[in-house]
């Protein structure tokens, strides 16, 4: 009988220690999640709020909301700055109209990347 209750202590105390731990982690990224964020630039924050949207977390996502919102930032008002951002990440300065070059000069041939053959 002895053996289990030692089995059993010792369970529910490395069960408690690592919901300590988590809890100690996520209190300590806070401050950091912020100080970065408050780091950001104008276009970079919005960058963020517009582009990244669906592939960060919620809190992190309220993060970025609350920062812009004390900062009383209008992304509309510097569109042209987020998009000079996003090429700047991207490292393409695509524009949004067709070049006469891509009508002159269409692609030669098309293969798919899974089969790696040639449509018919």
């Amino acid at each position: 009988m002895q053996p289990l209750i030692l089995y059993s202590c010792t369970y529910n105390f490395i069960k408690s220690f690592n919901l300590v731990l988590v809890f100690f982690l996520v209190g300590c990224s806070t401050p950091q999640l912020i100080s970065k964020i408050e780091s950001k630039s104008n276009p970079s924050l919005c960058y963020s709020l517009i582009y990244k949207q669906q592939s960060v977390s919620n809190s992190y996502f309220k993060l970025l909301l609350e920062e812009a919102l004390r900062r009383d930032l209008d992304c509309k008002l510097i569109a042209q700055e987020i998009l000079d951002f996003k090429s700047t990440l991207t490292g393409s300065s695509m524009s949004n109209s067709v070049s006469s070059e891509s009508a002159t000069s269409p692609p030669t041939e098309i293969v798919h990347p899974g089969t790696g053959k040639t449509p018919r």
